[in-house]
């Protein structure tokens, strides 16, 4: 079995545990730890280091119904109404494990749509200066 990286950044308090730790740029100061852990390479071998199958199925079912209730939240904000919520989780499908998001060409593109013609103008001159 194979360790794989788990990344987690966070966003650094003052002491008193509230108040955003400022940088001298002004922005917010973060930290980012890697760890190395082994997961195992398939159910199986997750199964063998857990000990425990009950464990696996309720981590994934917590990790489905996270997913699930994310999809709701940007569905609500999307402005759709409880009928079209409900037709949404009922396509809805468990993730698939594939890298989710915008390949990025999508998100260049996307990122484009949103600019106002002189920073897109801006931003192609750049592009195209590229080697």
């Amino acid at each position: 079995m194979a360790s794989i990286p788990v990344e987690a950044t966070a966003s650094l308090k003052e002491t008193d545990g509230k108040t955003p730790r400022l940088g001298a740029d002004g922005k917010q100061e973060t930290r980012t730890y890697t760890a190395n852990y082994d997961f195992g390479d398939d159910l199986e071998g997750l199964k063998t280091i857990v000990n425990d199958d009950s464990k696996v199925y309720f981590n994934a079912r917590r990790s489905f119904i996270i997913d699930l209730q994310n999809k709701i939240r940007s569905w609500l904000e999307e402005g759709l109404s409880d009928d079209e919520v409900e037709t949404k989780v009922e396509a809805w499908e468990y993730p698939s494990g594939a890298p989710r998001g915008k390949d990025p060409v999508e998100k260049a593109v996307t990122l484009f749509a949103g600019m106002d013609e002189a920073t897109r103008a801006k931003a192609l001159e750049q592009l195209l200066a590229m080697k």
